[in-house]
């Protein structure tokens, strides 16, 4: 068209375009069709002290108070340094001299920190559909609803996990074994491969880390963001440092899988039939499972057997893939698993007088 050609109805005819495009633009903002979605991260919320943050691990930058940490990003403190991060939902992490910590996912309810070295100290807020986590030296922890602290050193490869209030689920990575434990209030779980005494070690929390400066500072600043904190008494009491039984789900970043337990325990060695359930989980590649405690008297071990072609295994007769004489073990993550397969498993209990009891068969497809 020969009129296109003269620059003034061209120029007109771009101003109009986007003249338009303005338009339609605030029309479809106005209308909910376009959203401005906060981006998802840890702020630092406060900050003491040399404190570096990174987006590759190469490059470091100073911080301040206010910067947002997006999945990836880094922080680091430096020697009598100190920070607080605080999640979406409302959690503290609370960061020590000498510590580094790694943004691995964050949003509105899941949250996944990996702890590269040092000290920190996690308050949790979570909803029940919430899943909060930690990665320490490839070992996982997972919040239930709690308080606890994490030291990490990497030179020795052992980390230390003391419960403050709640309880946790430890995941032990241990070559290829993973074993989940369940740890409450006033307890501490010590994971170190090289001792030659026990590579996982259970033991009380001391009341010279419970008067600790560390700790005090921590309780301050839990009262500070209205936290009612139990008294040093309580928390070392003999009552509350028993560890109850796992009744939740390995951790994963993905969904929270609760253990139905018997509402009454078995009423006798030859009724301890423990229930299963299994899921898929892309973040651990390989399927968690999941059962009901025996509190049978006569219980002596679990045997947790698998098979890809009897649809109806059971022990001895199939492979045993984790076996424990711990009553309260009650997950177990099979990474041993191809795509595409479809997997058989079954819990049985060996009981005294070698009296064999299964629970229910399931079938998972990875």
């Amino acid at each position: 068209m020969k009129f296109l050609k003269h620059r003034t109805t061209q120029i007109l005819l771009a101003v109009i375009i986007i003249l338009l495009v303005v338009f339609l633009a605030m029309l479809l903002t106005r209308r909910g069709g376009v959203r401005e979605e906060p981006t998802p991260g840890l702020f630092i919320s406060w900050m003491e002290g040399e404190v570096l943050f990174s987006g590759n691990g190469e490059i470091w930058e100073m911080a301040d108070s206010g910067v947002l940490l997006t999945n990836g990003y880094r922080l680091r403190t430096g020697k009598d340094a100190k920070a607080i991060l605080t999640t979406p939902r409302g959690s503290s992490v609370r960061l020590s001299e000498n510590t580094e910590v790694q943004v691995a996912q964050v949003n509105e309810q899941d949250v996944l920190l990996i702890q590269n070295s040092g000290r920190t100290y996690h308050r949790v807020k979570m909803a029940d559909e919430d899943v909060y986590q930690v990665r320490a030296l490839n070992h996982t922890i997972k919040a239930v609803g709690t308080a606890f602290d994490i030291s990490t050193n990497r030179k020795a490869n052992r980390v230390n996990i003391k419960v403050l209030e709640g309880k946790i689920n430890v995941a032990v990575h241990l070559d290829q074994l993973i074993e989940v434990q369940s740890i409450g209030k006033g307890k501490e779980i010590t994971i170190d491969p090289e001792s030659q005494d026990s590579m996982v070690a259970l033991a009380d929390v001391s009341r010279e880390y419970a008067e600790s400066d560390w700790m005090t500072w921590n309780r301050q600043e839990d009262i500070k963001i209205g936290y009612v904190i139990n008294s040093i008494e309580e928390l070392l009491e003999e009552e509350g440092e028993e560890t109850p039984s796992t009744t939740t789900a390995a951790p994963s970043s993905n969904a929270t899988t609760k253990t139905p337990t018997p509402s009454t325990p078995p009423p006798s060695a030859g009724t301890c039939q423990p229930y299963l359930t299994g899921k898929k989980d892309s973040t651990y590649k390989a399927i968690i499972l999941n059962w009901s405690t025996c509190s049978s008297e006569d219980f002596q071990f679990y045997k947790v057997v698998r098979s890809t072609l009897n649809p109806n295994p059971s022990y001895p007769a199939d492979p045993v893939i984790t076996s424990s004489s711990n009553r309260n073990y009650s997950n177990y993550i099979d990474k041993t698993v191809a795509p595409s397969r479809t997997y058989y498993y079954r819990v049985c209990v060996v009981q005294r007088l070698n009296k064999i009891s299964c629970g229910n068969k399931i079938s998972v497809t990875y």
